[in-house]
């Protein structure tokens, strides 16, 4: 299977390095028989402070969503590390990344909001956080940017103009670029009807500035054909490799 480029890898293992450098360390324990959320963070002068919240506490939630956010980078972080030792990688020590010329930023991306489609579901398809998706098709692109540590949302509302609704099929951040990108499915490729639909919806993509190759990725399936999960994590991974070649600087 096609990997991510070394900038790729290289990028990720100092942004995640950084980040949970600067986050406070976690661990569950138990006072006076109910559980506990043990902080310890170091101050500007490196000095180790540690705190403590008991459940139903007034930090509790705060703490176990922090610390839920950590071991998530730090399960991404494992993943960049192991990458970067087999491929005997030296970090250069003046790498950067260009700030995205592009209005599909993190900020934006953090504003989308999901849950919003009325059409509704109810085909009996999930992702592993328990969307329920619209097609088999659906719910393997989920799988595969789970397995690639991809963060994304299912079907946000995002305005087009002139005031029309669209929900993509998924919105994926990358934040050590700075921003995110659509991906569209499309499983009825032998469908006339459904193709001259699509083509009409990509179009609107187009005419709103986001486009097919730097914006959009398109993943395409027919009654007889459906991609395997490999077969989209190669799609994906070639989309991102050139989005980072694009971006990233090493003298």
């Amino acid at each position: 299977m096609n990997s991510f480029c070394d900038e790729y890898i290289i990028i990720n293992h100092q942004y995640l390095k950084t980040k949970l450098d600067s986050m406070p360390t976690f661990h569950f324990g138990m006072h006076g028989g109910k559980r506990t959320v043990r902080v310890s963070v170091k101050d500007k002068y490196g000095k180790r402070m540690r705190y403590e919240s008991i459940q139903g506490g007034r930090r509790y939630k705060e703490y176990s969503d922090q610390m839920a956010e950590r071991e998530k980078l730090s399960k991404q972080m494992d993943y960049f590390d192991h990458e970067l030792k087999k491929r005997r990688l030296i970090v250069p020590e003046n790498i950067s990344v260009c700030p995205p010329n592009t209005k599909f930023d993190a900020k934006l991306w953090a504003e989308m909001a999901t849950g919003l489609n009325e059409l509704g579901k109810g085909k009996g398809y999930y992702d592993n956080h328990m969307n329920n998706v619209d097609s088999r098709g659906e719910m393997l692109i989920a799988d595969a940017l789970d397995d690639l540590h991809l963060e994304y949302k299912y079907e946000v509302l995002y305005l087009l103009n002139p005031h029309r609704k669209i929900f993509p099929d998924f919105v994926v951040l990358i934040p050590v670029l700075g921003r995110f990108f659509f991906i569209e499915f499309m499983g009825m490729a032998d469908d006339p009807n459904y193709m001259d639909n699509n083509s009409s919806r990509i179009e609107n993509y187009i005419r709103n500035g986001i486009y097919p190759g730097r914006d959009l990725l398109i993943i395409v399936g027919n009654r007889d054909y459906l991609p395997t999960v490999n077969a989209v994590k190669r799609r994906i991974i070639s989309f991102i490799n050139d989005l980072t070649l694009d971006s990233v600087l090493i003298p």
